[in-house]
């Protein structure tokens, strides 16, 4: 990763670092996610391509019919490591 210096408006500043809270991140792999995102360029994920959005890791996952409660916690880990592997 290379370090480019970014002046950040002081109007941004403030929701940069709160965005960047919630999804408990830096605010670099934010701006990262966010350039992604805007840029339309695809995270790789072993054999997967994915176009993820910045707010990814905000989801909420909904139970499939008939899922056991298992399933659905077996499914809740795998997006979860998914999509925290989108904001590295």
């Amino acid at each position: 990763m290379s370090a480019i210096l970014v002046e950040i408006p002081a109007d941004v500043e403030g929701p940069l670092a709160q965005q960047a809270s919630v999804l408990n991140v830096d605010t670099g792999r934010y701006i990262a996610a966010v350039l992604r995102e805007k840029l339309r360029i695809p995270v790789r994920i072993g054999d997967l391509e994915v176009f993820a959005p910045a707010d990814i890791l905000q989801y909420e996952l909904n139970r499939a019919l008939g899922e056991s409660e298992e399933q659905f916690e077996e499914a809740k880990d795998m997006y979860g490591r998914l999509f925290g592997a989108a904001m590295r």
